[in-house]
């Protein structure tokens, strides 16, 4: 089996120079990596029921763990109100996809100032 090994050819560039840079526009690359972690960052963030809900699972005192899909597990599951919990989780897919398109447009916009 032949494997190929490649190079990764680095321009070069003296050690002054890179030290000084000082702004986002000095490393064009990494925008698009950013923009994929706080993306994935922000749906992280509404997914938290498990970690939580392990946790606390009665939302701790005065159920200040609660968060939105606890109380949508709790609505659906032990209030058996199953309409106003799938049209909460309706919500919050929506309000979730706002956000992330936002915030896309947001960070797409300062990668190209």
């Amino acid at each position: 089996m032949d494997f190929e090994v490649r190079v990764l050819v680095v321009p070069e560039r003296p050690t002054a120079v890179i030290a000084e840079t000082t702004t986002w526009a000095d490393w064009p690359q990494l925008w698009p990596v950013l923009r994929a972690l706080i993306l994935l960052w922000i749906v992280q963030a509404v997914q938290v029921f498990a970690f939580v809900y392990v946790m606390t699972p009665s939302g701790g005192p005065a159920g200040v763990t609660a968060v939105a899909s606890t109380y949508i597990y709790d609505t659906a599951f032990t209030s058996q109100d199953y309409g106003y919990a799938a049209c909460l989780a309706t919500i919050v897919l929506v309000l979730t996809g706002v956000l992330g398109v936002v915030v896309a447009a947001v960070l797409r916009r300062s990668a190209d100032e």
